[in-house]
Formats: C-alpha cells, structure tokens, sequence
C-alpha cells in the first residue's frame, strides 16, 4: 500500500525526474535526475525543485507515515570551475544532501529519522569511458525505510 501512495505521488512530480524506483529491504529507493534541481555548481534548489521536495516530503509524512529518511547526492568527476563556495564535487553533493534534507525536517520529519550523505563522484553509474557524457552520474537518491 506505501508503495502505490510513493508511486501515485512520484506520478505527479514534472520537474523531480525519476529515474528508478526499486523496493530495498524494508523500504524503497527512488532515484532523480538533478539537472533541473540545482544550478550548475550551487547546493540550492530551484524553487520548482523546492516546491516538489517540499510536496513529496509532506505527502510522505501525511500518507505513508513516518519513515526514516536517507538523501544521497552524486556528483559527476568533472572538475569545479569556481572554487570559491565548493573546493570539490564531494563537498558540493554533501550541500545538496543537506539541503533536500531540509526539506523534509521543515515537513515535520524528526531530525533523528533523517540523513544526508554526499559522495560527489566516488559513485559513478557506470565506470566511465573517455567519450561517455560526465553527467551520467549526476543524481540524488531518496531511501525511505521504516
């Protein structure tokens, strides 16, 4: 039942791309795309992203229950342009983690139930070949496990 509210509400989401969903344990994994839910090289969401993190996390709370909360954020292994906020893509997905994270404590989430973890590029999707795109990686991945 959980899984068909995610489902239905993932249905409704236009700028949150998903890529995957997929059942983990005793709870599931959903996986977008962050081309359009930060500005290259900023930590802050769009407000259209905002807006939908904000939807889901509320829909989550009220719908589903509370759950544990886990967001991770990858990088590609393309190196910063401008070093003056981030030093590296591991500390630019770190921020990103952070502040989707947010999204859900300002939901109502109990901050003990929630985690952001950043890996920049350490977690490619596939190892990458010299003509392969770097933005291959890119994406942000929601774990929700009671």
């Amino acid at each position: 039942l959980a899984k068909e509210k995610l489902s239905q509400a993932l249905q409704r989401l236009t700028v949150l791309k998903v890529i995957e969903t997929r059942d983990v344990g005793s709870g599931y994994e959903v996986v977008f795309s962050t081309s359009e839910v930060f500005a290259p090289v900023t930590s802050e969401l769009t407000p259209d992203a905002k807006s939908e993190w904000k939807f889901l996390a509320q829909f989550i709370k009220t719908e589903i229950g509370s759950m544990n909360v886990s967001i991770e954020s990858h990088t590609d292994s393309n190196p910063l342009k401008n070093k003056k906020k981030f030093a590296s893509n591991w500390e630019l997905s770190g921020s990103r983690a952070i502040q989707s994270v947010r999204t859900f404590e300002e939901a109502g989430f109990s901050s003990d139930s929630l985690q952001g973890v950043g890996f920049g590029s350490s977690r490619p999707l596939t190892p990458r070949a010299p003509a392969s795109p770097a933005g291959d990686s890119r994406r942000i991945i929601l774990r929700l496990s009671n």
